[in-house]
């Protein structure tokens, strides 16, 4: 079937998603408690667009 979504991409984000949010996690211990500081390092930025972009490829694929 020529029009079948190719998962290829999909599973490595899926794959990745855990390291990145284990990364994510030493950085909200660095961070303090203050949850401000945590929401304004690049890493969850980051984190926070590559997950917004996945789910709307996998919307728009699907």
């Amino acid at each position: 079937m020529a029009d079948r979504f190719d998962m290829t991409v999909s599973y490595a984000m899926h794959n990745a998603f855990p390291r990145e949010v284990h990364s994510l996690a030493r950085v909200t211990t660095r961070a303090g408690p203050d949850p401000g500081n945590v929401l304004r390092t690049a890493g969850w930025k980051l984190f926070r667009r590559a997950l917004h972009a996945h789910h709307a490829a996998e919307d728009d694929a699907l």
